[in-house]
Parts: C-alpha cells; sequence; structure tokens
C-alpha cells in the first residue's frame, strides 16, 4: 500500500483524479465494499429516492460502470 501512496502522490492532481476515478470504477465494477466517502453519497442518493424512474434503474445499474470502462480502454 505503501508503494501505490508514493506514486499517487507523485502524480498530476489531474492524474490524480484519474486514479481515483480508476478506483470507483473498479469497485462498481466488483461491487466491492464502498468507502465511507461513497457510503455518504449513497446516503444522500437514498435522500432522493422519491425522484427515481424505476424503468430507468436497470439502465442505470452498469451506466457508470460501462463508462468507466470506456473511458480508461481508449487510453
Amino acid at each position: 500500500m505503501q508503494l501505490i501512496e508514493e506514486r499517487i502522490k507523485a502524480l498530476t492532481p489531474e492524474l490524480q483524479k484519474e486514479v481515483l476515478d480508476f478506483i470507483d470504477f473498479l469497485v462498481s465494477k466488483y461491487s466491492l465494499s464502498p468507502s465511507k466517502n461513497t457510503q455518504k453519497t449513497k446516503s444522500v442518493g437514498g435522500s432522493l429516492e422519491k425522484y427515481k424512474n424505476s424503468k430507468l434503474q436497470s439502465k442505470e445499474k452498469d451506466a457508470l460502470a460501462e463508462a468507466f470502462a470506456e473511458k480508461h480502454e481508449n487510453r
């Protein structure tokens, strides 16, 4: 873990953001336990429950993972 941290610190802020995006992609793709920050986002999302469109939920489920995969495959 220390090696990962050292390498991330050596990156520009823009590249560090891409690393974070890729980590979020991996968590989403492999249904890994979310971090505390992700849990906060989900609790905020829960407050928007009344605005959800059940018909679109099946499409939304994989949309984020597919978008990250497409972004990182084209590099």
